[in-house]
């Protein structure tokens, strides 16, 4: 089975193709280049936006490992509390039963 042709292969341009909107892109990208620029005063509020955002983003991931370990610790406390209801029930119905042989 042949390889499927593109469509610039059928017109014969396919050495053109390799060349392509890709290649075309790159090269406009390198004769503008010089012509992009930020002034010192952008780049600066840029980097100073940047340094918040960092410095924000660490704060919150803190925040996220003490809510974890705070979330861990209080399920643990909620799982012995659990544990004493469930046994004062028990003593509870203990205590019930020696009243009843009592009387």
């Amino acid at each position: 089975m042949q390889p499927k042709r593109t469509a610039s292969k059928m017109m014969g341009s396919a050495a053109k193709a390799e060349d392509g909107p890709l290649k075309r892109m790159k090269e406009m990208l390198k004769e503008n280049a010089d012509k992009v620029t930020f002034s010192n005063g952008e780049t600066e509020d840029f980097q100073f936006l940047i340094r918040c955002q960092n410095r924000d983003i660490v704060g919150h991931q803190r925040r996220i490992k003490m809510w974890g370990e705070s979330i861990i610790s209080s399920q643990k406390l909620i799982q012995e509390l659990e544990k004493r209801i469930q046994e004062y029930k028990e003593d509870i119905e203990k205590n019930r039963q020696e009243i009843v042989e009592l009387k």
